[in-house]
């Protein structure tokens, strides 16, 4: 895999991820409509489900910065290196 199709591929699981992350930000917003649907499953209160939520999508952004925003930003990076020593 080269570096074009390694920094095509990043861009495109940042895109993603952001997408979904954009979706699930809601989320917070309708946390009781969703502790109701999941209130079988889940046996803490509202506010422990929100706090839940918001602790799970900090952890998905934050994978999400360094597994794919950072990697991409340095592959830019090396790619613009690599263009101004030719």
């Amino acid at each position: 895999m080269g570096l074009k199709n390694l920094k095509s591929f990043l861009w495109k699981c940042v895109v993603i991820n952001f997408i979904i992350l954009i979706f699930m930000v809601p989320l917070l917003f309708f946390s009781d409509e969703v502790y109701q649907i999941h209130s079988l499953w889940f046996q803490g209160s509202k506010v422990e489900f929100a706090v839940y939520i918001y602790y799970i999508l900090g952890i998905y952004k934050l994978v999400w910065i360094f597994f794919n925003v950072v990697p991409y930003i340095a592959l830019r990076l090396l790619d613009k290196k690599d263009e101004e020593s030719k």
